[in-house]
């Protein structure tokens, strides 16, 4: 591990031109997609809360009393996000931008210490890495769409850097420091550590169980200060509740075994190279070792965090960051020219399939993405006396109007507690609810005061929910 490449002032020119351009891009189209979503609206709404003065409670978690500390499940994201909206103020642009920047970071430092220590060996294998980084499908998907995984793609490129760094005592100290950080990134990372762990045993030999040991150890550690700490803010009971019901793993009571990761186009490009590889590395034990150990990995990963947890695509990027440095390291390694054409044919395609695709189709359907349209439809509709049962899709817009703003996705309008439906004053739900849903809910009669959007279900080249909305307001 103590190999030092020596990176020249050209490459480093070209890496910052690349992570450069994609990061512009990404601040440039960042509103437009996805369109705004549920999951983000129950990340940003307890940060919000907090850079409004109110502490961190959420009015968003069906689950969570509002007057309740917020028991996140990735509580270190919700409080940098709520420092972040306290300097940068409150908006759909300014929820995005933190976790984009995170990745984009993430990236970096993955490329710098891939290129290092000679993971990836050439300036155009590290180019390629670093693209695939910045712009996998899955990747891409999880930092734009506001969600708390960007942190933990820091805590990942934070743990690649200690494992390529020379041993000693302080490794194994950082290691153990990562561990107990990793609850608090995302409990979705204890099954992953764990899968980690053995292959990296099983890799690279036993000298890797202390090491290993040493972030399990850590992990442990952060479990129970988490746990001690929800209990002292009174939320040990939301949080138990929520870790339950918010995934779909074996603990779930409504268990269901999805693998929507392997979903990720990116990924099964990655897949595909490592998968030549294993076949043409034949006589070169060590190049098809990697591939297939790779491809286990992957699998190991998927599975496990479905029966665990969940595995959809904003996961995908845990399976995918090991696998295209492999894909890296073998298109380092001397093998047949079939093989190494596959991994870079396979990178580039996973590239493409990323945010270039992400980014035309943005472009195609650029007024329909358009934020402001709904901005401007619940402008004048809605005042700071209201309290409003809304879509999360119209959040981010009624956030800076409404008095109280409670955001629910249209198949769970009905999870209202009953102090708070006799207070709600207005409604902006999709058409799906109706003025007769609304008053069997919330009780009275409701009154439409408008609508946005068409019958389409979809956008005409994308897979995103268009912008629907109807404004009500519950009779006098």
């Amino acid at each position: 591990m103590a190999r030092n490449e020596v990176i020249t002032r050209r490459e480093m020119l070209f890496a910052a031109l690349l992570w450069l351009v994609v990061l512009v891009a990404n601040l440039a189209t960042v509103t437009r997609s996805p369109t705004a979503w549920h999951d983000e609206v129950y990340f940003a709404d307890p940060a919000i809360h907090f850079a409004a003065g109110d502490g961190f409670r959420t009015t968003a978690w069906t689950l969570v009393g509002e007057h309740v500390f917020w028991p996140g499940l990735v509580p270190a994201y919700g409080f940098a996000l709520g420092g972040w909206l306290k300097i940068m103020g409150v908006g759909l642009w300014q929820v995005r931008v933190l976790p984009i920047l995170m990745a984009a970071c993430a990236a970096g430092w993955i490329w710098w210490t891939a290129r290092r220590r000679g993971h990836a060996r050439s300036s155009g294998v590290g180019l390629l890495l670093l693209g695939a980084l910045l712009c996998a499908a899955g990747v891409v998907f999880s930092y734009r769409s506001g969600r708390g995984d960007a942190l933990a793609m820091l805590w990942w490129a934070a743990n690649y850097a200690v494992l390529a760094a020379d041993r000693g005592r302080e490794r194994l100290v950082a290691f153990f420091f990562l561990g107990a950080a990793a609850p608090w990134c995302g409990l979705f990372l204890g099954p992953y550590l764990a899968v980690v762990g053995v292959f990296l045993v099983f890799l690279l030999g036993r000298g890797w169980i202390g090491p290993v040991a040493m972030a399990w150890t850590g992990f442990g550690v952060g479990a129970v200060s988490m746990v001690g700490f929800y209990r002292a803010t009174g939320s040990w009971e939301s949080f138990v509740l929520c870790s339950r019901l918010y995934q779909n793993g074996i603990f779930s009571p409504h268990f269901q075994f999805r693998l929507d990761g392997f979903r990720d186009p990116s990924l099964l490009l990655v897949c595909l190279g490592l998968g030549v590889a294993a076949l043409f590395f034949r006589g070169r034990p060590g190049g098809r070792r990697i591939a297939v150990l790779a491809l286990m990995g992957i699998l190991t990963v998927g599975v496990l965090q479905a029966l665990l947890g969940k595995w959809p695509s904003y996961y995908s990027w845990l399976a995918f960051f090991p696998a295209v440095l492999s894909l890296a390291q073998l298109m380092s390694v001397d093998g047949p020219s079939l093989a190494r054409g596959a991994a870079i044919i396979c990178t580039a395609g996973a590239i493409v399939a990323g945010a270039p695709a992400r980014l035309c189709v943005c472009v195609l359907e650029w007024g329909e993405r358009d934020y402001r349209r709904v901005e401007m439809f619940v402008a004048g509709k809605f005042h700071g006396g209201d309290r409003v049962l809304c879509d999360p899709s119209a959040y981010f817009a009624l956030r800076p109007i409404a008095g109280g703003v409670y955001p629910r996705a249209s198949d769970m309008v009905a999870e209202i507690p009953d102090d708070v439906r006799r207070s709600i004053t207005a409604a902006c739900v999709r058409p799906e609810v109706d003025a007769g849903s609304l008053a069997s809910i919330l009780g009275g009669k409701w009154v439409s005061l408008g609508s946005l959007g068409d019958g389409a279900d979809r956008m005409p080249f994308g897979a995103a929910a268009p912008y629907r909305l109807v404004a009500y307001r519950r009779a006098e």
